[in-house]
């Protein structure tokens, strides 16, 4: 049984979709400027992101820490299954996106938004999909991720996961300030730096990070003992998600920011979110039955499943023709929201069907096959010739 399919948790995927919805409510108060008091409560939507990366990096190193210490996975393999996962259906995404701004398309343009560096250059990280930016933060946690594990070594304990990851946050993090003071051409910018990039969001993969580590040191034996533990560490979880909602809309309504993010408070406050996902995600995987009702039930699940494409298509162009075919079609100006919510579901459905799922399915077995044929060639190659071939 393979790392992923062993450690799988259904209430995991079903937190997924609803990260991806606190973003959607969001990208509807950008579009449509409700007034209603629980729209303006997702004002601060955008933090659904850090649900993202701190789930991630949890994930990632549950499903291939081990395997890529001990060799079972290589980089090449790990690489081409996040490709795999990420990749077919965010270029239908990019393609539809691209047809419905009208704009002639450059080779830079492509360039950029296709190898995910987008999130990384001033001119082109708001070309595209919406959302993209968050993607190439997530291709620089890829990439960054092995050298962690490697660093972790094969026995990994918690302290020796903290050191890393510490490491790396500071590291990143004064990275991104000399990229700040010195400034490259073509960069992205100071602002975009703080609060778009690897540089300043790492600490919330690493957050995950720890979460799986802990999580794979200590073996926690289910008894009826620790069951109300695990349901109040998991009702706490989601009180801290709502709370970091509220203190965000402070910072915003106190400090008048675009993003409570960019505030001196809004940074570390980030911490918050991803403690208590952190939180979540530990509570689900050692069986909270709450978690598994709520967010692990078939309808939880499927949704999940159907969140990556939900994202990309939120907050650009594709949302814009959406809206305007809604509005065609219902005579109405102002849409309900929740007519909004069925159209783009019905739509992630479509694009998981029809692409996500037969692509990761079809280049997952190319994959898979691939080292299989290696060995098989190797071993044609060495072995001793038969009685036959010799008579």
């Amino acid at each position: 049984m393979s790392e992923v399919k062993k450690n799988y948790v259904p209430a995991l995927t079903g937190l997924r979709f609803f990260a991806a919805l606190i973003v959607f409510f969001h990208h509807l108060q950008k579009f449509l400027d409700y007034r209603d008091p629980f729209f303006l409560f997702f004002k601060e939507g955008y933090l659904g992101v850090t649900i993202f990366f701190t789930l991630s990096g949890y994930l990632i190193t549950r499903n291939y820490q081990k395997s890529m210490a001990d060799g079972k996975i290589k980089f090449g393999e790990y690489w081409l299954r996040r490709f795999a996962r990420i990749f077919p259906v965010y270029l239908v995404a990019y393609f539809l996106e691209e047809y419905f701004y009208g704009e002639p398309l450059s080779l830079a343009n492509v360039a950029a938004n296709l190898t995910f560096t987008k999130g990384l250059l001033q001119n082109y990280i708001w070309t595209g999909l919406g959302n993209g930016w968050s993607l190439t933060v997530e291709e620089c946690f890829y990439l960054i991720a092995p050298l962690a594990f490697f660093a972790m070594g094969r026995k990994v304990t918690f302290v020796r996961g903290l050191g890393v990851t510490l490491l790396a946050v500071v590291g990143l993090k004064y990275l991104g300030q000399r990229l700040a003071q010195v400034g490259v051409p073509g960069a992205i910018n100071t602002e975009n730096i703080y609060y778009y990039s690897i540089f300043s969001r790492f600490a919330e993969f690493g957050i995950g990070i720890l979460a799986a580590v802990w999580m794979g040191s200590r073996k926690v034996k289910k008894h009826k003992k620790i069951q109300p533990t695990l349901e109040f560490s998991f009702v706490a979880s989601l009180l801290g998600i709502v709370g970091s909602f509220f203190y965000f809309f402070h910072l915003r309504d106190s400090e008048f920011s675009s993003f409570g993010i960019t505030t001196s408070q809004g940074v570390p406050s980030l911490v918050l979110m991803s403690a208590a996902t952190a939180a979540f995600i530990l509570s689900a995987a050692h069986g909270s039955r709450i978690a598994a009702l709520v967010f692990g039930n078939r309808v939880s699940n499927y949704l999940g499943k159907i969140s990556y494409a939900f994202y990309i298509i939120q907050g650009g162009h594709i949302a814009h023709a959406v809206f305007d075919a809604v509005q065609k079609l219902t005579g109405q100006t102002v849409l309900n929201p929740w007519l909004l919510l069925v159209v783009f579901v019905g739509i992630a459905a479509a694009l998981y069907e029809l692409v996500e799922k037969p692509a990761h399915r079809y280049l997952l077995a190319k994959i898979s096959r691939a080292p299989q044929k290696k060995r098989a060639r190797y071993s044609d190659r060495f072995a001793e010739p038969s009685l036959k071939k010799v008579a």
